[in-house]
């Protein structure tokens, strides 16, 4: 299946790459399974191109990680346009940035730098400085309608996937693509909302285990939930309470960001799914 990056989209990314900057921040909501997409349109439009990712080791990109790929630049062929993307890029330590830093400061001839990141002000002004804003939007829902329908794509199946992707183009891609980390963990969040709480209790102790993955799971939980809000079928009383939830799951996502107890936040959540 081909992956619609969206008109406006690619006209940013072509202008980055028709200019002489070496690299592009590109920011925005929910750039989570951005490669694929990001990935497929340069091979169409720059062929030839040899593009690597490089994202965080567990919860960080580390300073190891950026010499690493310093060193993999300097082996790589020089007869060819070099990719390479960045994912979570505002989750490169500080003494990490500063690396990349320099490597923005002299950078190879043939390389272009896509870092992907939804809060550019985690990253060195100085980075910022030297990289162009490439904004990616949402995807035009009509545009997406007509391009995955000329691709077969099941009306309904469609209708759903935009709803609870927010027509995010790496999200609706992995959703309609099938075999996806983030349509995995749609699934579990809806089997989650299906399951009785003792199955959903049951759960906790192993969820914890991985803040990453829980945290995902809390996004997950969240994009269902405010699609099953686009449906005429529901009531106002259920309005309320699913605005309630989505509450508590926001105030979740604050408290693993605050290295709050895990456990306790998800049985909070799970108490008022």
């Amino acid at each position: 299946m081909k992956a619609l990056l969206g008109n406006q989209n690619q006209k940013r990314l072509s202008d980055f790459f028709g200019s002489r900057q070496h690299a592009a921040i590109c920011a925005g909501e929910q750039l989570e399974q951005l490669t694929p997409v990001i990935s497929e349109y340069l091979k169409q439009e720059y062929p030839g191109s040899v593009i690597t990712r490089l994202e965080p080791e567990k919860s960080a990109i580390t300073i190891d990680q950026i010499r690493a790929l310093k060193q993999s630049l300097v082996l790589k062929r020089r007869d060819a346009q070099l990719v390479q993307i960045i994912e979570h890029a505002d989750k490169m330590t500080l003494e990490a940035q500063n690396s990349f830093l320099k490597l923005l400061e002299e950078p190879p001839e043939n390389v272009r730098f896509l870092l992907f990141t939804g809060a550019k002000s985690a990253l060195l002004s100085t980075i910022v400085s030297r990289a162009r804003i490439v904004r990616i939007n949402r995807l035009d829902e009509q545009e997406a309608t007509e391009f995955y329908a000329e691709q077969g794509v099941d009306p309904d199946e469609l209708r759903r996937a935009l709803m609870i992707s927010r027509a995010s183009p790496g999200r609706l891609f992995a959703l309609l693509a099938g075999d996806s980390e983030y349509g995995h963990t749609i699934q579990r969040a809806k089997d989650l909302l299906r399951a009785p709480l003792w199955e959903r209790l049951a759960q906790i102790d192993s969820l914890v285990k991985d803040k990453d993955g829980l945290y995902d799971l809390f996004l997950a939980l969240d994009d269902v939930l405010r699609a099953a809000t686009r449906s005429a079928q529901v009531s106002a009383p259920k309005l309320r309470a699913i605005a309630a939830t989505r509450e508590k799951i926001y105030e979740a996502q604050r408290a693993l960001r605050s290295n709050a107890n895990a456990k306790l936040v998800t049985l909070d959540v799970f108490l008022s799914l």
